[in-house]
């Protein structure tokens, strides 16, 4: 079996200043073409530390992949290690000192030494070109195989990877592959959904598994098979009758599958059935709004968005009456299906969605905590509105809220709202 291990490079990966995301986005990559990643060594940008690794990595397995250190400053090391290791001469690699210079023409910059430096190469190296950056990729032939250097930047590595290395690896090194389908649940604790699932888990073939992957407001559900290269429609049929069952019994809880996002799934269900939504946030902040603007095209569907944070905005914006800050709060259902009603009123949208609450870590009171939201949706035909108590963490509670929001859209669209929760 070929095994493969990484190596970021880079001061700031060790000092905790930058996450090192890349490892993990590999990893998986090549973990599904049956190449498992055996160790991650992390080493700062010296030029010693660096070379002791890789000697080691090379003795342990077949493919070892470097990121980071390929810039044009006196920090970025790789490249002269990589001439160490591999007995290479430095040189000026033509192509790519073209490709750097297109790149900065059509920025309407020019070339600095720095720049240019970028398309000095190891002799023995086979140049990666970079489309999206400057620092091209290496591939060295290995005693057992091959080491690969890409650049840190996550998109430029993840283009090299997808373009340039993964195909190699398929073709030369890959083993029995992963097959996986992922189903998006969201409001659901993960261990409700484990229970709710454990007669078909306890039941499941001995070759699938299943794997509950949890982030604040919502838990994707990972079933995986793995299969040799000539069983791979076996392993399809398999993994799809599994998936089916699953889905059959989380009904409605089932938001998305795939690939998809929360958002993207709003993006779809809206798009399709040309209607539109507006908002008005108080304690996320535009959160909300800015989470469905990311979805190219939103424009077709979304209105607009208001952040009346301060209740004299949530008066004179969306009519929200005074009296109310009085007697039940802002932070309450009233106050909530104003501003749902409001924004819709005030922008014409199909949907309007309201949300009030103590996203903390202040603001709380013995009957209303932090983590107290109040979320309304006001359609056509009624609107809804729904109490929740989240957390005590802030950034967690206002990811939470929005997707709380986006499932009651979600289910009021596809008339579920009202339902049980797996029915």
């Amino acid at each position: 079996m070929n095994r493969a291990i990484l190596i970021p490079v880079g001061d700031e990966l060790l000092s905790g200043n930058v996450v090192d995301t890349n490892s993990g986005w590999i990893a998986h990559q090549l973990d599904l073409i049956g190449i498992p990643v055996s160790r991650i060594y992390t080493v700062p940008d010296d030029f010693n530390s660096l070379l002791e690794i890789l000697k080691e990595a090379e003795e342990k397995a077949e493919i070892v992949i470097i990121t980071g250190g390929l810039g044009p400053t006196k920090d970025d090391v790789t490249k002269s290690v990589l001439a160490h290791w591999s007995h290479s001469q430095l040189k000026e690699d033509l192509p790519t000192l073209s490709r750097i210079q297109a790149y900065f023409k059509a920025r309407g910059k020019e070339v600095n030494e720095l720049n240019a430096a970028q398309a000095i190469v190891p002799d023995k190296a086979e140049v990666l070109p970079n489309h999206l950056g400057t620092a091209p990729g290496l591939w060295i032939p290995s005693s057992r195989g091959c080491v690969v250097s890409l650049p840190g930047v996550p998109f430029e590595m993840k283009d090299l990877m997808i373009q340039e290395v993964l195909p190699r690896f398929r073709k030369n090194y890959a083993g029995a592959l992963w097959l996986e389908h992922t189903l998006l649940t969201l409001g659901i604790p993960e261990s409700e959904l484990a229970l709710h699932l454990k007669p078909i888990e306890d039941v499941l073939p001995p070759e699938v598994k299943i794997a509950y992957l949890p982030q604040p407001g919502l838990v994707k559900v990972k079933l995986r098979i793995q299969a040799e290269a000539n069983q791979k429609e076996t392993g399809i049929i398999l993994l799809h009758q599994q998936i089916e069952k699953i889905k059959q019994r989380l009904g409605g809880s089932v938001a998305g599958e795939g690939d998809e996002t929360p958002e993207g799934i709003i993006h779809t269900l809206l798009l399709s059935s040309n209607q539109t939504l507006a908002t008005a946030e108080s304690c996320t902040g535009g959160a909300l709004a800015s989470s469905l603007l990311g979805i190219p095209g939103a424009s077709a569907w979304f209105l607009g968005g208001m952040i009346p944070y301060q209740n004299r905005r949530k008066n004179e914006w969306l009519g929200v009456e005074n009296d109310l800050f009085h007697t039940v709060g802002a932070v309450s259902e009233p106050v909530a299906k104003q501003m749902a009603e409001g924004i819709r009123q005030r922008t014409g949208s199909t949907y309007g969605i309201g949300i009030t609450g103590i996203a903390g870590p202040g603001g709380a009171t013995p009957e209303k905590p932090v983590g107290t939201v109040w979320i309304s949706l006001a359609s056509p035909d009624e609107t809804i509105t729904e109490c929740y108590l989240f957390e005590r963490d802030r950034q967690r509670n206002i990811r939470r809220t929005c997707l709380a929001a986006i499932d009651m859209l979600r289910k009021k669209h596809l008339g579920l709202w009202g339902r049980g929760r797996f029915d």
